[in-house]
C-alpha cells in the first residue's frame, strides 16, 4: 500500500469484490475492484456506481451494462461466439489497439462531471479508466474491472454566503504524465508505471464542472479527478474554479501546489489522494469559538401576496429599503421587516412580513406569548424559533429549504455585537463605499488582503466612507477574498417613510425585558452598536449559517 502525501496525508486501502457465480450463457457478470456490489469507484464512504447508459468494450465488442438495483448486480450480454479469455476495457470509447493481451488506451486530458441516481441518492458517475481481464469463464463467469489511474479528491468547501457552481479543475503535475495514450497489459495482475514526460500537455488534467456541480453555501463537495499513476519527487498544482450561481461576474480561482521536491510521494494506480479546497470565510460568533458563514445579501420578501417567496439580495450591496403598508401593500417587494414577520403564527396578529401598524399595538402587536399582553419577551429561539425568518421560510437563492438560516442573538454578550468588537484579528472592518452605496465592510476570520487593493482607517468609526470607496469591479475582488458588505438600508419608522441611507439598523434574534423592545445593531457614521428599539420599527435583517 502506497502513501499519498498532499495536503492531508490519505492512504486508500483495495480490497476485491466478492465474486459470486451469477448470469448464464451469453451473460457477463461484472464487478469493480475496490467496491461492493455494484461499485464502481470508492471515495471517504461515496461510491460512484454504475450508470445505465455506461459502455464497456468486451473482446472488442462495445456494449452497455445492464443495472439489477434491487439485487446490486451488474451484467453485459457478450456474443456467443466468444470464447475466454475475455478483455473488458472502461470506459469503451478510449480503447484505440491491441496486440494479444496488450491494450493501448488514450486517457483523455478532459473529463465532464456526471451523476448517476443509485437507490435514491445522487453520486458522482466518474468515468475512471479500468481493464479487466477473466482466464476462463465457467458457467457463471464474473469479470472484475481494475483501475489504470488514480483519482485526486478533490474537496470543494463553501464558505460563500451563497450556492456556487465549480466551473472546472485543473490538475496538472510537474513532472510525471497524467493524461494520453497508454499501453496496458491485460492479465490477472494489473501493473502501471509513472512515466515522466517532457509534454506540458500530458501533465494536465481537467474536469468541467457542467451545470451538475452546484455547493450550497455551508455545504462541501468531493470532487473525483482521475490521473495517470506518478511517481516520487512530484509536485501538483490544483485549480479550482468556482463563480457565483446567480451572478457569473463573481469568480474565484484556487490555486494550490502540493509538495516540493525530495518529498517523496506518489500516487499509484487504484489509490485516491485528497486536496481540501475552501472559498470564502468563516466569522466566529462567540467566545468559545463558533463559527457562521454570512448570507450573500440582505434578506427579501418579493412577489405578491398569492405567490410570496423569499430571497437573498443577488448583490451584498444592493437594497430596496422598503416595506409597504399592511394592506395594500401586501404585494409590495420589501426587505425591511418589523421584529419576528416571518409569516410564523406566534399567537400574535401582526407576524406577516408586511405587517405595518400606526401605533405600538402593544398589547397584540409583535412578540411571543400570550396575546393578553401580560407576556412578550421571549426570543426567536426554543419552542419561538420559527419566528426567526430564516428557520421558518425556505430562501430561494439560499439553499431552497427550511431551517437552513437563522439570525444571530443580540444583548451585550450576543453573538451579533461579538462578531462586530471582540474577535480578536488584524483585520475586522472598514466604512467604505461600494458601487455607490455606503455600508460596512466586515472581513473573515483568515482575511488576506487581496492584491491591488488598500484600505484607510481600518477598525475605526469616523464617517470614513468617502476614504475606502470600490467600483463594483473591485468587490468582486474583495467577495472572493471571503468580504461582506452590510449597507446602510435606511429604516422605518410606523408608516413614515424611509429615513436617510447614511444608517441601518439591523435585527437580532433578542427580546429585551421591555415588551415592545428587541435588541438590533446601528450601523451609523461613528458606530457599530448595540442597541434596544420597539418592535414596531422595520429594520434590515441578514442572516446565518452555522458551520460547526
Amino acid at each position: 500500500m502506497k502513501k499519498i502525501y498532499l495536503l492531508l496525508l490519505v492512504a486508500l486501502i483495495v480490497t476485491a469484490c466478492q465474486k459470486d457465480p451469477l448470469g448464464g450463457s451469453g451473460t457477463l457478470r461484472i464487478t469493480a475492484e475496490g467496491m461492493h456490489g455494484a461499485g464502481k469507484v470508492a471515495v471517504s464512504g461515496t461510491v460512484s456506481y454504475w450508470a445505465s447508459d455506461d459502455q464497456v468494450l468486451i473482446n472488442g465488442e462495445q456494449v452497455t451494462v445492464n443495472i439489477d438495483e434491487p439485487n446490486n448486480t451488474v451484467t453485459v450480454n457478450y456474443a456467443s461466439s466468444f470464447e475466454a479469455p475475455f478483455f473488458g476495457v472502461y470506459p469503451a470509447g478510449i480503447y484505440v489497439s491491441n496486440s494479444g493481451a496488450d491494450y493501448t488506451l488514450n486517457l483523455p486530458s478532459t473529463y465532464t462531471y456526471a451523476t448517476t441516481t443509485h437507490y435514491g441518492r445522487t453520486l458522482q458517475n466518474l468515468p475512471s479508466p479500468m481493464v479487466a481481464y477473466l482466464a476462463t469463464a465457467g458457467d457463471n463467469p464474473v469479470l472484475e474491472f481494475k483501475h489504470v489511474t488514480g483519482a485526486l479528491n478533490v474537496m470543494v468547501i463553501n464558505h460563500y454566503g451563497f450556492t456556487i457552481q465549480v466551473d472546472s479543475i485543473v490538475v496538472s503535475s510537474n513532472k510525471y504524465q497524467l493524461c494520453g495514450s497508454k499501453t496496458v497489459a491485460l492479465g490477472n495482475t494489473i501493473t502501471v508505471n509513472a512515466v515522466d514526460t517532457n509534454d506540458e500537455a500530458l501533465r494536465r488534467v481537467k474536469l468541467v464542472g457542467g451545470t451538475a456541480l452546484r455547493v450550497l453555501a455551508g455545504d462541501t463537495a468531493i470532487i473525483q479527478v482521475p490521473v495517470l499513476p506518478v511517481g516520487p519527487d512530484n509536485r501538483f498544482t490544483v485549480e479550482v474554479g468556482v463563480y457565483k450561481v446567480d451572478q457569473p461576474a463573481v469568480k474565484k480561482v484556487f490555486s494550490k501546489t502540493q509538495g516540493n521536491a525530495g518529498s517523496n510521494y506518489s500516487l499509484g494506480r487504484a489509490q485516491i489522494g485528497y486536496v481540501p479546497t475552501k472559498f470564502g470565510g468563516l466569522f466566529t460568533i462567540n467566545a468559545r469559538g463558533k463559527k457562521v458563514i454570512i448570507s450573500q445579501g440582505n434578506l427579501q420578501y418579493i412577489g405578491s401576496a398569492a405567490t410570496p417567496y423569499w430571497q437573498f439580495a443577488t448583490r451584498q450591496y444592493d437594497f430596496l429599503g422598503d416595506n409597504g403598508q399592511a394592506t395594500a401593500g401586501e404585494n409590495k417587494n420589501r426587505d425591511l421587516f418589523c421584529w419576528a414577520t416571518s409569516g410564523w403564527n406566534n399567537g400574535n396578529y401582526l407576524y406577516y412580513p408586511y405587517s405595518l401598524p400606526a401605533s405600538y399595538a402593544k398589547e397584540k402587536g409583535y412578540g411571543f406569548g400570550p396575546t393578553d399582553g401580560s407576556n412578550y419577551k421571549y426570543s426567536l429561539v426554543g419552542v419561538y424559533d420559527s419566528a426567526d425568518w430564516g428557520v421558518y421560510n425556505k430562501i430561494r437563492n439560499g439553499g431552497n429549504e427550511s431551517g437552513r438560516w437563522r439570525t444571530l442573538s443580540g444583548e451585550e454578550s450576543g453573538e451579533w455585537y461579538y462578531m462586530l468588537t471582540s474577535r480578536i484579528l488584524s483585520y475586522k472592518y472598514v466604512q467604505a463605499t461600494v458601487n455607490e452605496v455606503k455600508g460596512l465592510i466586515l472581513f473573515p476570520d483568515d482575511y488576506m488582503h487581496p492584491n491591488g487593493i488598500s484600505f484607510t482607517n481600518l477598525n475605526t468609526l469616523n464617517s470614513y466612507y468617502a476614504l475606502n470607496v470600490f467600483t463594483e469591479e473591485q468587490w468582486v475582488i474583495l467577495e472572493a477574498a471571503g468580504a461582506v458588505f452590510f449597507p446602510l438600508a435606511g429604516l422605518r419608522s410606523g408608516t413614515a417613510s424611509t429615513y436617510s441611507a447614511n444608517q441601518a439598523y439591523y435585527w437580532t434574534s433578542s427580546a429585551s425585558s421591555v415588551a415592545q423592545h428587541a435588541f438590533c445593531i446601528w450601523l451609523g457614521p461613528n458606530s457599530n452598536s448595540l442597541r434596544k428599539n420597539e418592535k414596531r420599527y422595520s429594520y434590515s435583517v441578514r442572516l446565518v449559517h452555522d458551520v460547526n
